[in-house]
């Protein structure tokens, strides 16, 4: 798990640069073509499902060229053909981070039950999920995350129900940002020095 991890880690990195609107040699042009069609974004995107059925529904689908002409993004992410829709941009990772903040309180509610209260299982699994979990997700999708709110922020458009799921789903992921932010800043704040020495604090 600690290679995968890493691997998922330089995937990430490498997806950075097309978020730099520079021109980059060619060889660097060739490796970030060849590695960036390695999607390594298997988890499902019920937003994108949700979205497409709303719009197939009310016939509601976005025009590409109109919505070009009227929201020019920078040349490298027209050359990458990169999607401005924060639902596909960043859906499924949104979701994924919604849902580990509901996770926690699921696990209180079952070990509130007096059987399950002391089950060792239960009981790291929830230890995980309040902080372990969450944090560490937050801290790999935060960047990819932020550029996806910004990208969707260029063009925030209410004029068919894509753009109105995207705008109002950004803005929530905007307020999940800005908790995340200040939840980590307390609890480092708020963690005396000589407590990191405890081996239970250290393991959280």
């Amino acid at each position: 798990t600690a290679a995968l991890w890493s691997l998922i880690n330089f995937q990430q990195f490498i997806g950075y640069f097309v978020y730099i609107n520079i021109p980059y040699p060619a060889h660097l042009e060739a490796f970030l073509e060849k590695f960036l069609s390695a999607n390594l974004e298997f988890l499902p995107n019920p937003l994108e499902t949700f979205t497409n059925k709303i719009s197939e529904k009310w016939d509601s689908v976005v025009n590409e060229k109109e919505e070009q002409q009227r929201y020019q993004l920078p040349h490298k992410f027209a050359k990458l053909e990169t999607p401005t829709l924060f639902v596909i941009n960043a859906g499924s990772t949104f979701v994924t981070c919604l849902g580990l903040m509901i996770l926690p309180y699921l696990f209180y509610l079952i070990r509130k039950i007096p059987k399950d209260k002391d089950i060792k299982l239960l009981k790291s699994i929830h230890s995980n999920l309040r902080w372990n979990i969450p944090i560490r997700v937050f801290l790999e999708s935060g960047t990819p995350l932020t550029f996806a709110i910004l990208i969707q922020t260029r063009k925030i458009s209410y004029a068919n129900v894509p753009y109105i799921i995207s705008t109002i789903t950004s803005s929530l992921a905007f307020v999940y940002m800005c908790l995340m932010l200040n939840y980590l800043s307390k609890t480092v704040a708020d963690l005396k020095y000589e407590n990191l020495k405890d081996p239970d604090v250290e393991n959280s």
